[in-house]
């Protein structure tokens, strides 16, 4: 399946170095470097018509209906259109819906009172709680899927980084490395320096000594002097004598 999505995509104009490969005996699917890939050199680039967006959604027959109904919003419209079109084995995008895991679940697809009994009494609580609300964008901000983009996983030590602009002169989103990608090594891209809390809560996996892990402890000042006190929580491995 992934070797049709890259048929397909390639024929809507994505250019890419690398190719949808399973990695080791983990059975984890990714991409591979086609050749040497160097510092600075464009991985792939995805043209603007390629992007599954709010607008691609909506300027469908199905999306036209979706938009008729009174109370729905804009991401929970997206969201059916998805559900639908994914059931649809002739849709233009089926190459793609097809290799998405038939289930996948993370931490914030449990009710929110078990959440919150899970995470009391720690930072991440907060974090859960606010990414299941809803920020209205303001037009300058597009979310979409990038059906090729979408192989790649996500390392601690990835070869590229930001690629979330769309170039205006060409019209494509770009994909660069940041530094060399070995031929047949996996091509991997930051989600971000997340601790393993915030992968397995936002993404549904953790890193093997991810080097971004994180404790949170709580301090109390007990007579110490405030300005001290800050510049021990500042310098954590200085204390007062």
């Amino acid at each position: 399946m992934p070797n049709r999505t890259h048929r397909r995509c390639s024929a809507g104009g994505v250019t890419s170095l690398a190719s949808p490969a399973m990695f080791g005996g983990r059975g984890l699917r990714g991409l591979a470097a086609d050749a040497d890939l160097s510092a600075g050199q464009v991985a792939i680039s995805v043209p603007t018509s390629h992007l599954i967006s709010f607008d691609t959604a909506m300027d469908s027959d199905f999306g036209k209906c979706l938009q008729h109904i009174p109370g729905l919003g804009r991401e929970m419209a997206v969201l059916v259109w998805t559900m639908v079109e994914r059931q649809d084995t002739d849709s233009e995008w089926a190459a793609y819906w097809n290799i998405l895991p038939r289930d996948f679940g993370t931490g914030l697809s449990v009710g929110e009172g078990i959440l919150t009994e899970s995470l009391a009494g720690t930072a991440l609580l907060g974090e859960a709680l606010g990414a299941r609300q809803v920020q209205q964008s303001d037009g300058s901000i597009s979310p979409c899927l990038v059906p090729y983009v979408g192989l790649l996983n996500h390392s601690p030590y990835p070869h590229a980084v930001h690629f979330s602009k769309v170039h205006a002169d060409s019209q494509e989103l770009r994909v660069c490395t940041f530094r060399p990608c070995a031929a047949g090594e996996e091509l991997t891209l930051s989600y971000g320096p997340l601790p393993n809390a915030k992968l397995l809560l936002f993404y549904g996996f953790a890193v093997e000594h991810n080097p971004h892990n994180e404790v949170s402890i709580s301090l109390q000042v007990c007579g110490w002097h405030v300005k001290e006190a800050r510049d021990t929580a500042h310098h954590p491995y200085k204390f007062a004598s």
